[in-house]
């Protein structure tokens, strides 16, 4: 999915309240005008404001060519929005007191290593969420395994890597940290991530349009999105046999619409009022650690 145009934008934005109906239609109008002049057939806007969502709105169609038009409930690939996701679940699990974010990995999955072991012991699970780890970002084939252990998998392949950073001194963003980081949910819940997920994230903010199962897809007419084209968007075939689960918590499988996912802007706005995490551990996530790039 890595050269496919993802069509699912997603919005996060605080508007001032005496400047909020000005400022929709300015964004609406933007938007609109945005569309016209650009070959994507069709994306869908979400909008949060103090924990409750102002604004939902498609434009344009799922599918180059189509007249199906794309609505806030389209379904589609979201990508790298599900590393958010999988911190989360992580920050679930140290508010549990099950997860220590300063503890290295090895302490939740002994066998963990690179093949300098004396440099990937100093991992730690703070590191795989903000990109700190020296771990690279990897190529898909080394995920691209469709079996329930996929995960674990690709995870245990690193033994062969070579670490040619220090954990924890610059950012490097990172697939692989990610998929280290869903494999110690799975571990330490006893639930394969996307159970976890399922029963711990999706369920209980009743994101119905919201998947990590390729079987799935079908159910909830999934469009498999387009390449770029230089006139054209260009429909893409849906890639039965690229499942990718070893790179499933860094967002390779993860589909779902802007409704759902204002659901979990809402989740995450509304920290400690009866959500999902505390507003301390909120804060934690959103605490920025290191500068990068950009």
């Amino acid at each position: 999915m890595n050269s496919i145009a993802k069509i699912t934008l997603f919005v996060l934005l605080f508007l001032e309240g005496h400047a909020r109906a000005q400022s929709i239609d300015g964004l609406n109008k933007y938007l609109s005008e945005l569309f016209k002049h650009h070959i994507i057939p069709g994306f869908s806007v979400v909008i949060v404001q103090k924990g409750k969502i102002i604004y939902s709105k498609g434009y344009g169609v799922e599918i180059a060519g189509s007249k199906k038009p794309f609505t806030p409930r389209t379904v589609s690939a979201i990508g790298s929005l599900t590393k958010s996701m999988t911190a989360m679940a992580m920050m679930q699990l140290v508010e549990q007191g099950r997860v220590g974010l300063d503890m290295p990995v090895i302490h939740y999955l002994p066998w963990f290593r690179t093949a300098n072991k004396d440099v990937s012991d100093k991992i730690t699970v703070r590191m795989l969420l903000d990109n700190t780890s020296g771990l690279y970002s990897a190529s898909p084939s080394q995920g691209n395994d469709t079996t329930e252990s996929g995960l674990e998998n690709m995870v245990r392949s690193l033994a062969s890597t070579f670490l040619t950073r220090q954990p924890g001194l610059a950012f490097l963003y990172s697939n692989v940290g990610l998929s280290v980081a869903g494999l110690i949910i799975s571990k330490v819940s006893g639930m394969l991530y996307q159970q976890y997920m399922h029963e711990k994230i999706f369920l209980p903010l009743k994101m119905l349009h919201t998947s990590t199962d390729p079987k799935d897809f079908i159910k909830l007419k999934a469009i498999n999105g387009h390449y770029f084209g230089i006139k054209a968007a260009i429909p893409a075939e849906q890639e039965l046999n690229r499942d990718l689960n070893g790179y499933t918590p860094a967002g390779s499988l993860m589909c779902s619409s802007a409704e759902d996912l204002g659901k979990y802007l809402v989740a995450l706005v509304n920290a400690g009022n009866g959500s999902l995490l505390s507003l301390q551990k909120r804060n934690e996530m959103w605490n920025p650690l290191i500068s990068f790039p950009g």
